[in-house]
């Protein structure tokens, strides 16, 4: 979702917190699904649980990666410096490109990048291995 930084008292901070905030959100509710299978509920709502924990270890882990539009690109462009930042940020335009690059041309790679932070989250909510 775009968010207009000039709002913030502090640009540079307020920007990580939002980050944090959306990143912390697929945590929450992914543990949140996890909850549910630790639980050891079956039928429809352990399969509901399961694929609701799936979905938010993904988004946790596909906004984890740097590119530009996403919060791991949010995250990673105050360590850039100056100019490499200020190009770095200005690509946040091209998002829709991007994403079409990665899921057409860059796919297998960085599927396996995603997947790897979608475990980690699935671990961390539910104690197993969703993409094992």
């Amino acid at each position: 979702m775009p968010v207009d930084p000039s709002y913030f008292k502090d640009p540079r901070r307020d920007q990580a917190y939002v980050v944090l905030a959306g990143l912390l959100a697929n945590i929450a509710l992914a543990i949140a699904g996890g909850l549910v299978i630790r639980a050891g509920v079956t039928g429809e709502l352990g399969t509901f649980a399961l694929a609701w924990l799936i979905v938010n270890a993904y988004m946790f882990g596909f906004q984890l990666m740097p590119v530009p539009g996403f919060d791991g690109a949010k995250l990673l462009a105050p360590f850039l410096p100056p100019r490499p930042r200020e190009v770095f940020v200005n690509l946040e335009q091209y998002l829709v490109l991007f994403v079409l690059v990665i899921f057409f041309i860059l796919a297998g790679p960085l599927l396996s990048i995603v997947n790897a932070f979608a475990n980690v989250a699935c671990n961390v909510a539910a104690g197993v291995d969703c993409f094992g």
